[in-house]
């Protein structure tokens, strides 16, 4: 971001990834024709895929089918990006990731412990001048 604008927080991106682009992708990659619009299409359900395990993790319900749905989506977003996007390596963190879904099953609902609230703070500290 720049200085007079900002930068987007966590929740502004959620927003940006889960309906705007969602809105945008379908309408750009859901209709081509042909063979671009075959790789355009796989990469849509595979963004839709990771848009769908957001989703599950930031569900203010939970139960071990939200679990169980984080995985698969998750899983299979992992997979599909390594064939969609040659070179991409997964990292530890996103293996890490698809964990989570345990985290649904056994400590319930994430709202009561992301980190939203975290951030806000960082975002102060980052305001203030220590100059």
């Amino acid at each position: 971001g720049t200085p007079g604008r900002g930068k987007l927080s966590a929740d502004a991106w959620n927003v940006v990834c889960t309906i705007h682009l969602v809105i945008t992708l379908i309408r750009i990659w859901g209709y081509t024709p042909g063979e671009e619009g075959l790789r355009q299409r796989l990469m849509l359900h595979n963004f839709l895929d990771l848009v769908n395990a957001v989703l599950m993790a930031s569900n203010r319900r939970s139960s071990a089918a939200h679990g169980q749905s984080f995985y698969d989506h998750g899983h299979r977003y992992l997979q599909k990006v390594t064939e969609l996007y040659r070179g991409f390596n997964i990292k530890p963190v996103q293996h890490v990731a698809l964990h989570f879904g345990d985290f649904l099953e056994t400590m319930g609902p994430s709202h009561a412990y992301r980190t939203p609230g975290f951030e806000r703070m960082n975002y102060m500290m980052q305001m203030t001048n220590t100059n």
